[in-house]
């Protein structure tokens, strides 16, 4: 009997562990890269991503992000992130791959970096900024992963008022001497205003003086050119005249020197038949009798 309740209590010790083991399937995961070192836990829950949310999830060695999806296991619970000196740099916890809870960041002295909590992947609430010896740099308030409020910027001393992340600007009421320096300055502009528009005046008045000399100047080529045309017209006319003139005279001169020619060549011929060296030229009816009747 002892033996037996014996062996039903190893049963059920082996039973529970192997069902406490089952219960956890995703062992912690460790990575690094140039900078850091990662420890963190991973599901392959299926959820819907929202648009305006940012994922991370882990594949391939790495871990990514991205806004409304997601394309691996995602982070769920514990993250931390570690300098290769083993010095802690970033710690929080995520749900299903969106951040929730509070997120702390160090510098690599130890010092903390800043704080912020985050619900359902949305910063909310106060934010604080540390530089390296832990004087505080910078602090606001998110809302719905908005800045919202009053912000502070502790190194530039300056102040900005937030609405839904929009910056947002008072309007500061102007002293006396604003109003009179401003006035000043109004005047002083309108009166640079005034001496710009005579400037640009004179300068219209100028460019179309010089266009009016432009035409005019072209105007005057203009008439030149025609006057030249109508002188070399004229002259070509002229000179054409004067060419049919002097062919008409030399035509004249040559039929002179012709009718001149005939009367030498007429004057010889009679002087000749004179002197009877040139024998008379018969005429038909001489040359027929003679051929009909000379001597054989």
């Amino acid at each position: 009997m002892k033996a037996k309740t014996t062996h039903l209590f190893l049963y059920f010790s082996i039973l529970f562990s192997s069902y406490s083991f089952s219960s956890d399937p995703y062992s912690i995961k460790r990575i690094s890269d140039e900078n850091f070192r990662y420890e963190f836990y991973v599901t392959n829950k299926n959820v819907t991503p929202k648009p305006n949310k940012v994922y991370y999830w882990f594949k391939g060695g790495a871990i990514h992000s991205a806004q409304g999806g997601f394309g691996g296991d995602l982070l769920n619970e514990a993250f931390l992130k570690t300098y290769h000196s083993n010095q802690i740099a970033e710690k929080g916890k995520f749900k299903n791959g969106l951040k929730v809870g509070n997120w702390i960041t160090w510098h690599s002295n130890g010092a903390i970096e800043s704080t912020q909590k985050w619900s359902k992947g949305l910063r909310t609430g106060m934010y604080y900024k540390y530089d390296k010896n832990g004087i505080i740099v910078e602090t606001g308030c998110y809302k719905n992963n908005k800045k919202h409020g009053k912000w502070y910027d502790l190194v530039k001393k300056d102040t900005v008022n937030y609405t839904n992340g929009i910056p947002t600007v008072k309007k500061q009421k102007a002293s006396k001497l604003d109003k009179l320096t401003l006035k000043l300055q109004t005047l002083k502009d309108d009166a640079d205003k005034k001496a710009q528009i005579e400037t640009e005046k004179n300068k219209i008045a100028v460019a179309k003086n010089a266009e009016k000399d432009f035409i005019k100047a072209q105007e005057l080529a203009l008439e030149n050119e025609k006057a030249n045309i109508k002188i070399r017209k004229k002259e070509t006319n002229e000179a054409k005249k004067a060419a049919r003139l002097t062919t008409k005279a030399n035509k004249k001169a040559e039929r002179e020197e012709k009718k001149k020619q005939k009367a030498i060549e007429k004057a010889n011929k009679e002087a000749n038949i004179n002197k009877g060296n040139t024998p008379k030229k018969e005429n038909f009816f001489d040359r027929l009798y003679t051929k009909l009747f000379r001597k054989k």
